[in-house]
């Protein structure tokens, strides 16, 4: 027989493990995001720039809002330099 002892340990660890799997989704939640941005700011800006090289620089970047403001830059930039310039800032910040 399990005392009690026993059987509040084992609920305890089973609260953390719940804990443990739910910040673990949250984390691949996010980084699933961050994924969508990245493909989508190089989709669009491959479309408009077909010689545009910037997807090594886009994904050292990992602010969602960043991404996203860089994905309204590569829907109207009015060249490939323009778009190279913003990322290479967003960069840095």
């Amino acid at each position: 027989m399990i005392s009690r002892e026993k059987m509040r340990e084992s609920l305890a660890v089973q609260e953390w493990l719940a804990e443990g799997r739910a910040e673990g989704l949250a984390e691949a939640q996010a980084e699933g995001a961050l994924q969508q941005a990245r493909f989508a700011l190089n989709l669009v800006a491959r479309s408009r720039f077909p010689r545009i090289r910037i997807a090594a620089a886009v994904a050292k970047i990992s602010d969602l809002s960043v991404l996203g403001g860089l994905l309204s830059e590569a829907a109207t930039a009015p060249d490939a330099a323009a778009l190279s310039q913003a990322v290479a800032r967003a960069q840095k910040t």
